[in-house]
This record gives structure tokens, C-alpha cells and sequence, in this order.
């Protein structure tokens, strides 16, 4: 697995976890939709002052961005994360 394949898992499972939509991270991070959806889906990694502002919006340490997941993160619930949330 490549650095940009780390990089648009964590951001797609944060996201999740977060519960946001691609347009909601989008507005935050002031790009449009269809640029960040490249990013989530692995098809360009993004500048560094861009995976800081994505950082940012998920209250996340930047590292948490390009670190290689885990067993345990490949194995989070998101439905039960997401009632925990609720």
C-alpha cells in the first residue's frame, strides 16, 4: 500500500467517524467537492497545507493523516462508533 492510499483511508474513515459528507469537509477546507473527492479516493495526495486544513477540520493530529492503519483502525465499526457518537 502506497503513502497516498494511507493518506485517503484515514481521511475517508475519519470523515466517517466524524460523520461528515464530502461536501461538509470540502467547505471547510475552502476547495470544491470534486477536488476533495480526489483526494479521498486516493487519486492525487494533496499539498501538505491541505492535509493540515483536512487535519484541522477532523480535530486530528497531522500525523494521524499519512500513518499506516492499523489492524485495530481496519477494524472499527463505524455504525456502532456512530451510535457512541449520538
Amino acid at each position: 500500500m502506497e503513502l497516498s492510499a494511507y493518506i485517503s483511508a484515514n481521511i475517508k474513515r475519519l470523515r466517517k467517524v466524524k460523520n461528515l459528507s464530502q461536501k461538509q469537509v470540502a467547505m471547510s477546507i475552502e476547495i470544491a467537492q470534486a477536488q476533495y473527492s480526489v483526494i479521498e479516493s486516493g487519486k492525487t495526495v494533496p499539498t501538505l497545507v491541505t492535509l493540515d486544513k483536512i487535519a484541522k477540520v477532523f480535530d486530528v493530529d497531522l500525523s494521524q493523516l499519512v500513518k499506516k492503519p492499523t489492524i485495530s483502525d481496519d477494524d472499527i465499526n463505524i455504525s456502532i462508533l456512530e451510535k457512541v457518537i449520538d
